[in-house]
């Protein structure tokens, strides 16, 4: 799982481990999608604004690029800020699975999260 590492990032970071996730996280969305290419994960989580792009640009990049194409399958869940129901539907649109609004509710992520995962 790919993360942006921020404050708050850190905090997630901390209660996805509590939960028994294993955590990678990234700068930014360049660092993120560095990471991404080089190293198997199921599921990428990211804020939707990132630094250095926009979170649904990332998500295009992962679903489309022909060096990311062995990862264009996972799961991608977008943090946002934005209205729940414009964000979801724009979201989807742009190539993620969902979007989970802010304030962050910690069971709410574990449970979309949960959901998304592949099963083993």
């Amino acid at each position: 799982m790919v993360a942006h590492e921020a404050h708050a990032a850190r905090r997630i970071k901390k209660a996805l481990l509590l939960h028994g996730f294993d955590v990678d996280a990234a700068v930014d969305g360049n660092a993120g999608l560095r990471r991404l290419s080089a190293n198997d994960y199921d599921l990428v989580l990211m804020d939707l604004p990132l630094p250095d792009m926009d979170g649904q640009e990332a998500a295009r990049i992962i679903r489309t690029s022909p060096g990311l194409a062995a990862k264009a399958h996972l799961p991608i869940v977008g943090l946002s800020g934005a209205p729940a129901k414009r964000q979801r539907a724009q979201s989807r649109e742009r190539g993620l699975d969902a979007v989970i609004s802010k304030p962050l509710d910690v069971a709410v992520l574990v449970g979309t999260i949960t959901s998304l995962m592949p099963r083993a």
